[in-house]
């Protein structure tokens, strides 16, 4: 739950945390956060947490990103999902099984993450 709600800074683009973090990848050569897979770890029980704005704007080298199953809130439409459409990198997203992902897909999506090839919000 840290994670999400923003109280461990979770690096930005000058760099990974020192201490690797269990399901946090880095670049090798830059430093940076490039996949977060926390699916199957119940981090926001037993009351669901929302997935920051900001997030996917600080993590801009950020390609994976899978929190499935851990009860997280998104807003798939209007500033949530412009939010996430700031990683172009992005190019796999898991939210499934997660009750909380609402709103209608933005049509929009796909302009705005061309590159991706694994989207999985059911």
């Amino acid at each position: 739950m840290l994670l999400l709600t923003g109280n461990i800074p979770l690096g930005t683009d000058t760099g990974c945390p020192a201490i690797p973090w269990d399901g946090v990848t880095c670049d090798l050569e830059t430093g940076r956060v490039t996949d977060i897979n926390l699916s199957d770890r119940q981090l926001c029980s037993p009351s669901p947490c929302p997935i920051p704005q900001y997030l996917f704007a600080k993590l801009s080298a950020l390609t994976s990103f899978k929190v499935a199953n851990d009860n997280v809130q998104a807003v798939m439409s209007g500033n949530g999902a412009l939010a996430m459409g700031r990683s172009q990198r992005l190019l796999r997203l898991d939210l499934g099984g997660n009750p909380g992902i609402t709103g209608p897909l933005n049509p929009g999506w796909s302009s705005m993450m061309p590159n991706m090839i694994d989207l999985n919000l059911m």
